[in-house]
């Protein structure tokens, strides 16, 4: 706009300079015109009185006072003409015209007043008729001289004139570019935010959240740009907000999914490591009672202990399987967990290519964790770890004192807990894989007894689970995999205790009730118990047991014992029947059995009521040790597990 009005200016001052010098030169060719107006009448009256001068004294003579007025007239024509504003040299010829009108009048007068001499009238006559002739020459020559002047102020007159119409028409032609120009820079200034604008939203809409516009305008469009960009960031921060917690609410969704598949998992597995149980028990428990008839150098005697062994690896896979159950409950006590991880590894790698490497601080915190469950997790994670370097390597096992906030985001109650970490340095796992390694029977190793059952790392999270713990993994292709575990802390201190040496048979006497829905395990218990020196009888369910003890309460020989199952399919159990024995005998000495070795009631057996506890199977020697500390009334009458 600035440009355009410098132009227009420009043109304009330059045309009205062109114009004010056109306009003088007309001036002064007006003037030029009024000379030759001049000089006609000059000659005009000239020649009359050049006429009236030759006529004199003839019959076609004017009067005198004719001569008188023209000459007259003359001067006064010269005078008028002097006085407008005249060039020096129009206005000397002018005064040379009338010095000679001047001259002339002279002249005439000599001729007019002259005396009667002939021959002085007659010359006279002729000076005044040659000034009158000079006179006309002049009057002529400035004509002549007024007609150039007035040809070449034309022309320069004409020239201005055509270089004004060039200024005017260049000047209006810069004037409607330069509006045009100005035209297209407005229409841009407008429609290149607006471009912009849309632009900016179709690429949002191609998901570029968080897009902004490059514009610092202060204008309406910069403080929408402006608007737009903080509306884009905010919308980027809100989308990123909620993936976050989609991902969150996902996270929490596949760890109820899990625990879900767990749970349904845990009603078929508990069902079933019961009933395995009890033919394990009657398995066991049949070798054991051959074995004990054997001596070691026998070679049935090797083959028993072969049974023996796989019976006793049944067993513990019963007891995996029963970690997946409603009432697989840990068994806990404050342990010490670098003792656990050292114990777990080294029994885990032991003749393998690959090491261990710990990192395990001496003020770790104490925790309350079932030794045994706690174990299974370390061997589990330890034996993944050592197939994901089949070419060797070392495994780092760490342990350290965290807290737990918001700011971790894990699905744990805030507080202090131990982080373990296990660290491989093998093939890693893919990410396709990373929602279902914790799944039940999900396994990328060949299945069967030498390489996987897809139950180790579910096993895993479900222990540290229902130890309010959490399990994570961190894996990359080619790198290696890293999981760790958070259990809480524990208040109590832990207490360092001897261990307990398997025993010898102990034996005894009196009368044992037992009670057990399935024939084969009474079977072998009535063996068992015989073998120990006691005399057993055996009760199918609860309402029987509590007949048979009242009976016997009232005679001379009552038990000195009560094994009963806790749980019998559609009959009463031992959980309901000792309330009812302990109403007849508040001194029973009541042992609970049962295939679900995690059931709660086998942890606070003595909450309910019984004085000891033995997990289905056992061998005789187990079942020589709790008779005998729960008759004696020897203190800690639970079973030993074996882990």
């Amino acid at each position: 706009m600035a440009f355009l009005l410098i132009c227009f200016s420009a043109g304009v001052a330059l045309s009205t300079l062109y114009i004010r010098n056109t306009t003088k030169e007309f001036s002064r060719i007006i003037e030029l015109h009024q000379i030759e107006y001049l000089r006609q009448d000059l000659i005009v009256r000239t020649q009359s009185v050049q006429s009236d001068l030759y006529t004199v004294r003839t019959p076609l003579a004017h009067t005198l006072d004719s001569i008188i007025n023209n000459v007259t007239n003359l001067e006064n024509a010269a005078k008028g003409c002097l006085n407008c504003h005249h060039i020096p040299e129009v206005s000397q010829r002018l005064e040379i015209i009338q010095k000679l009108i001047q001259d002339y009048q002279n002249a005439l007068s000599y001729y007019i007043t002259a005396s009667a001499d002939t021959e002085r009238i007659d010359r006279l006559k002729l000076d005044a008729a040659s000034i009158g002739n000079q006179l006309l020459v002049n009057s002529e020559e400035m004509s002549f001289d007024a007609s150039r002047r007035l040809g070449l102020l034309t022309k320069s007159a004409l020239i201005k004139i055509d270089k004004v119409k060039s200024i005017l028409f260049i000047t209006i032609m810069l004037t409607i570019i330069s509006a045009i120009i100005i035209a297209i820079q407005i229409t841009r200034s407008i429609t290149k935010p607006v471009n912009e604008l849309v632009n900016a939203t179709r690429e949002i809409a191609k998901g570029d959240l968080g897009y902004t516009i490059s514009y610092k305008d202060r204008s309406e469009f910069g403080e929408l740009a402006n608007n737009f960009n903080m509306m884009s960031l905010a919308l980027k921060d809100g989308y990123t907000k909620l993936q976050k917690e989609i991902k969150e609410r996902q996270k929490i969704e596949d760890e109820l999914i899990k625990a879900q598949k767990i749970e349904s998992l845990g009603v078929l597995a508990g069902g079933i490591a019961h009933d395995f149980n009890n033919l394990l028990a009657a398995i066991l428990g049949n070798i054991d009672l051959a074995k004990s008839d054997l001596k070691p150098e026998d070679e049935l005697y090797d083959i028993l202990k072969d049974a023996e062994n796989a019976s006793l690896r049944a067993r513990d896979l019963t007891l995996q399987l029963l970690t997946f159950s409603r009432g697989g409950t840990p068994i806990r006590e404050t342990a010490d967990i670098s003792k656990i991880i050292k114990e777990s590894s080294t029994f885990t790698l032991t003749g393998s290519n690959v090491s261990c490497e710990y990192v395990l601080p001496d003020n770790l915190c104490p925790v309350a964790v079932d030794k045994g469950q706690i174990s299974q997790v370390i061997h589990n994670l330890v034996l993944n770890a050592r197939d994901a370097m089949p070419d060797g390597g070392t495994i780092t096992i760490r342990a350290e004192n965290v807290r737990v906030d918001a700011a971790e985001n894990l699905p744990l109650a805030h507080g202090e807990y131990i982080k373990i970490s296990v660290e491989d340095h093998g093939i890693g796992i893919a990410e396709e894989n990373f929602s279902k390694i914790f799944d039940p029977y999900f396994t990328t190793k060949a299945m069967g007894d030498q390489r996987g059952m897809g139950l180790g790392l579910a096993i895993c999270y479900s222990i540290i689970k229902k130890h309010e713990g959490f399990i994570t993994v961190d894996s990359e292709i080619g790198k290696g995999t890293t999981f760790n575990i958070y259990l809480p802390h524990s208040e109590e201190k832990y207490i360092t205790k001897k261990s307990i040496k398997e025993e010898s048979l102990i034996p005894g006497e009196g009368r044992i009730l037992f009670m057990d829905d399935e024939e084969i395990v009474q079977n072998t218990a009535g063996k068992m118990l015989r073998r120990l020196g006691y005399m057993p009888e055996f009760a199918k369910d609860g309402v029987e047991a509590i007949e048979f003890y009242r009976k016997a309460k009232e005679s001379s020989l009552p038990f000195v014992a009560v094994i009963m199952d806790l749980t019998v399919p559609g009959k009463m159990g031992g959980k309901e029947a000792i309330r009812n024995l302990l109403e007849i005998d508040p001194d029973i000495k009541a042992i609970v059995s049962s295939g679900y070795s995690n059931n709660p009631i086998m942890t606070d057996f003595r909450e309910y009521g019984f004085r000891g506890v033995i997990s289905k199977p056992y061998k005789i020697t187990e079942l020589s040790k709790i008779l005998h500390e729960v008759i004696n009334g020897v203190e800690d009458s639970g079973q030993t597990k074996e882990n």
